[in-house]
């Protein structure tokens, strides 16, 4: 896992698409390990007479290990992981089709993310988020 933490009160774990993993909700309510809010979201997600193992709405981050990630099958961290990268914008195909239709959905932010990442570099971009205060960052 890649973690930075900016000072006592802001950590990051950005993930290979360029969410902070550590502010997701799936991430902080599954490592609290409140079943009643993970049958909840399961139930948003999947329909309220869905039959919701609240095991299975978990995840340990983007860079954790498969049985504990909330996209197992995440198209764009195995893209990242078969090309050797640590996230998407180091790659030649930057910006592609898969990164542009994740964007399109909640996470609006993310081809910005990374394009600002590729420009100023990880940590100079994280010292940006950190000045713009800490709702800056929401998946």
């Amino acid at each position: 896992m890649v973690t930075n933490r900016m000072d006592a009160s802001e950590e990051w774990d950005i993930a290979v698409c360029g969410l902070n993993c550590l502010r997701c909700g799936i991430y902080q309510e599954s490592n609290n390990k409140d079943r009643e809010w993970q049958t909840r979201i399961g139930k948003s997600i999947f329909g309220v007479d869905a039959d919701i193992d609240p095991e299975t709405i978990r995840c340990g981050g983007c860079r954790s290990c498969l049985e504990i990630h909330w996209s197992e099958n995440c198209n764009l961290r195995k893209c990242a992981e078969e090309k050797g990268h640590t996230y998407c914008f180091e790659c030649d195909d930057f910006v592609c089709e898969k990164l542009e239709a994740f964007g399109k959905g909640r996470h609006g932010r993310t081809v910005e993310n990374m394009k600002e990442m590729k420009e100023l570099g990880v940590d100079a971009w994280l010292k940006k988020q950190q000045k713009k205060g800490p709702a800056v960052m929401c998946p």
